[in-house]
């Protein structure tokens, strides 16, 4: 991050985070398209910021790469609902496709190429392949950042994509999103079990996650919603934790971050009040009882 200016970093975030605020207030297709352009253009930013780092060049450019097929599938996707229904507002689809039968297969297609889009951002499976190496590559603050923020702004789009069709295709959705979800907890779970350094351990368990909090949106009813937003709160602040941790502990040998998880007796050594909550907010993380 010291390649960068402080005060251009800030500039950065403050685009990312009114990129944000667009998607959440967005009620059409093309406010959210603008805004998942306008986050997506501060997060290439911040990915690639280790200027001198290989990891991070390949970390910022496989992310670029990536982010752009998946920007092009969603203007597809909206390109093909807007030219079998003529709407883009969220509101006069919802009643246009609940009024009618038309169209279904077309409009369905469209809808899967949009929601393909948006778990690419989120990072669930099959479309995981790019979040452990970026986790990896960025500086430990911005991975915080790309762990934390983003998913919550998302999700919250994945919502009211289904709240649009979900009367209009209830099975095919649940399918997608069910198998989406089962994908994600299996390689999210046998992928961490391989792993050495602690940030790609992380990726992988976000992966997971990702796929319990959709398996909570396929049940589609009041109590899937309720335990979906219990879900990423309780998940957001486990995070959030771990990732103060280990911002906050440091080698005393060099001063450089802690990367393999075998260097975590650091913590341990250094603070022992420090590493005991590290060891809670993981057991946490883990959902063991009584956490």
């Amino acid at each position: 991050i010291n390649t960068l200016n402080v005060y251009e970093l800030f500039i950065i975030i403050l685009l990312i985070l009114l990129g944000f605020i667009t998607l959440l207030f967005s009620n059409d297709f093309l406010s959210m398209y603008m805004g998942i352009e306008l986050q997506s253009l501060g997060l290439y930013i911040l990915a690639t910021l280790k200027q001198n780092s290989i990891y991070a060049t390949e970390a910022g450019l496989k992310y670029f790469i990536l982010g752009a097929l998946s920007s092009c599938l969603l203007i597809l996707g909206i390109s093909i609902i807007y030219s079998f229904t003529g709407v883009l507002i969220f509101n006069e689809l919802n009643l246009l496709l609940y009024n009618s039968e038309q169209f279904y297969y077309i409009v369905l297609i469209g809808f899967i190429l949009v929601l393909i889009s948006l778990f690419f951002k989120i990072g669930s499976a099959p479309f995981h392949i790019w979040l452990p190496d970026v986790y990896e590559g960025v500086a430990t603050l911005i991975t915080a950042f790309f762990a934390i923020i983003p998913k919550i702004v998302i999700f919250n789009l994945i919502l009211k994509i289904i709240f649009i069709i979900k009367n209009y295709v209830e099975i095919e959705l649940n399918s997608i999103l069910v198998i989406s979800s089962i994908l994600s907890i299996a390689i999210g779970s046998i992928g961490a079990i391989y792993q050495i350094t602690l940030k790609r351990l992380l990726s992988y368990s976000a992966i997971g996650h990702a796929g319990f909090l959709l398996l909570c949106n396929s049940i589609m009813n009041i109590e899937g919603f309720i335990s979906f937003i219990f879900y990423i709160i309780i998940y957001v602040s486990i995070t959030l934790n771990i990732f103060a941790i280990i911002l906050q502990i440091q080698q005393k040998t060099t001063g450089t971050s802690i990367k393999f998880i075998n260097n975590l007796n650091i913590i341990y050594k250094n603070n022992i009040m420090l590493g005991s909550s590290f060891v809670i907010v993981m057991f946490a993380l883990a959902g063991i009882p009584p956490l």
